[in-house]
């Protein structure tokens, strides 16, 4: 089992990975805060280009946050790449 500093390291290198398809202006203000073998703590600022017109975080790009965060922790337990099959917001 790797060390939560190795652990770390391998979140926030399959975050940066992640980022090179196009996506990078949306995840590069979050930051791996800790993480172990299926947990991983993220943190990031929400900044004016990630609201929508009434001001809140905007739908999409929470969409975006929460299938690339969910793939970096589900790497850190299975070491290789996946896809989202399915993800649904009601």
């Amino acid at each position: 089992m790797c060390e939560s500093n190795d652990m770390v390291k391998v979140a926030e290198q399959v975050l940066q990975l992640s980022s090179r398809t196009g996506i990078e202006p949306f995840v590069e203000p979050v930051k791996v805060v800790s993480a172990e073998a299926g947990k991983v703590d993220f943190k990031f600022k929400v900044t004016q280009k990630l609201l929508n017109i009434q001001g809140s975080l905007h739908g999409g790009v929470l969409s975006l946050l929460v299938d690339t965060l969910t793939g970096v922790t589900a790497f850190t337990l299975f070491s290789h790449r996946g896809v989202t099959l399915n993800l649904n917001a009601k």
